[in-house]
């Protein structure tokens, strides 16, 4: 486990959480592909994004990349249906989405807070 990734487990630890996981707000992006906004207090240690009906447990973030609470990350993505899952630092999943419909115009999926 990474030093920078470490620090924010720890970090997590502090804050604790006991909320279910949210499913975000989603709007359209001019852009093809995913742009995962963070508006939350949390901290997302991880990012599993894949194709709807498929089964894939890759992070799609990089070893040492977090994504802080007002940070963002776009996934050029393949047009079609995927299925959204961002964990925090504890690897409890914060927010599920299914059926994320991405084309030409691509999505902005927003997550705010747990429920």
């Amino acid at each position: 486990m990474t030093t920078l990734r470490r620090a924010v487990l720890a970090s997590g630890l502090l804050l604790g959480c006991a909320r279910g996981p949210g499913v975000g707000d989603l709007e359209p992006y001019d852009r093809p592909g995913l742009l995962l906004r963070n508006r939350s207090p949390d901290i997302l240690c991880a990012t599993h994004i894949h194709a709807s009906g498929h089964e894939d447990d890759l992070d799609r973030l990089e070893p040492d990349e977090v994504i802080p609470p007002g940070g963002s990350r776009f996934f050029p993505l393949a047009p079609g249906a995927h299925d959204v899952a961002l964990l925090d630092c504890n690897g409890v999943v914060v927010m599920h989405r299914e059926e994320v419909q991405v084309a030409d115009e691509g999505a902005m999926l927003t997550y705010e807070e747990r429920n």
